[in-house]
């Protein structure tokens, strides 16, 4: 018998997902940022986007 997730469930799941990929890409650009362009005045984040997509989800 093939068990049904539950809305939580798949809710708990996303959310989580998508914090693995914004912990991610955050931590590829913190390194971008300190070790191959730290003459950079400045940094790009992908929170607000990743936000957007899963509040828009």
């Amino acid at each position: 018998m093939k068990k049904t997730l539950t809305v939580g469930q798949y809710r708990s799941m996303d959310l989580f997902f998508f914090a693995l990929m914004m912990t991610v890409s955050e931590a590829v650009i913190v390194l971008a940022a300190t070790r191959w362009f730290p003459s950079e005045p400045y940094t790009v984040s992908v929170v607000a986007a990743v936000t957007a997509i899963v509040m828009i989800r």
